[in-house]
């Protein structure tokens, strides 16, 4: 029974790859000689820029700041480090996802860096990072409960059915994120 199970599993991941890879592809240009651009897409707004790009460009935003605030917290934490670095990975491997979709400089001022995050709540804290450690994780938790939520409307937003399927994806991390930050705030406490 334990060969038929680990072959599922092997079976399901493979076919997770080839789900993620073909939703990779929907976010490319689809040429060869040209570096992956714009989420595909046959229509473009009246100014001339596909929807998709504007929509990926607000959730690099989005993501860049989520990776801002993780690794605030563990500069404010360094214990967390470890906690964090799933973390830290998902939000660092969409963001690389998220720019070959977004052109380079061009008209899309929403690639610049995410503001700078509030002050700092106490002393000896990242900035806008609670003292408290436990404080902190539930703080990440919250907002990345957020991310998934806005996330799941960006999905429902795209014109690509493709790309909506990356963007749910990526609302699914948040969520999965959100679960484990509870989690290790409580244990904390």
């Amino acid at each position: 029974m334990t060969g038929s199970h680990l072959g599922r599993r092997t079976v399901l991941g493979g076919a997770s790859t080839l789900a993620g890879l073909g939703a990779l592809s929907g976010c490319t240009s689809g040429t060869p000689s040209t570096p992956a651009a714009t989420p595909r897409r046959a229509t473009t707004t009246a100014a001339g820029q596909d929807p998709d790009v504007a929509l990926a460009a607000s959730v690099l935003r989005e993501q860049r700041a989520a990776l801002t605030r993780v690794e605030a917290t563990v500069t404010a934490h360094p214990r967390l480090a470890t906690v964090l670095s799933g973390v830290r990975s998902g939000h660092r491997r969409h963001i690389r996802l998220l720019a070959g979709a977004v052109p380079s400089g061009g008209s899309s001022p929403s690639v610049t860096p995410s503001p700078s995050p509030s002050p700092s709540t106490g002393p000896g804290t990242g900035p806008g990072v609670p003292a408290d450690p436990a404080d902190a994780l539930a703080a990440l938790a919250r907002a990345e409960g957020t991310l998934a939520a806005t996330g799941r409307r960006h999905a429902l937003a795209a014109r690509s059915g493709a790309f909506a399927r990356l963007l749910g994806s990526v609302a699914a991390a948040a969520t999965q994120q959100e679960v484990h930050l509870d989690d290790a705030a409580r244990a904390r406490r």
